[in-house]
């Protein structure tokens, strides 16, 4: 279930981009937001384990539906949506 609230567009935008790997720096360039403006969006929704993102469940289902995650090639652990590593 995806909800639509103000916030989520913003709040999309930089999981989207977490989950593909993108750095949090490059994320904040892009959509023209100040880093700790997307630091602490990501923080909200999730952590960072060994360079990989993992995605709250409950905010994942709030935020996007299950082919969205998957076409960005999240995988799910049973806890929450693990995004790609940063190339090195």
């Amino acid at each position: 279930m995806k909800r639509d609230r103000p916030g989520d567009d913003i709040r999309r935008l930089v999981v989207k981009a977490s989950l593909e790997g993108m750095p949090g720096r490059e994320i904040a360039q892009r959509i023209g937001r100040s880093y700790s403006t997307v630091n602490r969006c990501l923080a909200s929704c999730g952590c960072m384990v060994r360079g990989r993102y993992h995605l709250n469940g409950l905010m994942a289902k709030a935020l996007f539906t299950e082919q969205e995650l998957a076409k960005l090639g999240a995988i799910w652990d049973g806890h929450c949506w693990i995004g790609r590593g940063r190339e090195k």
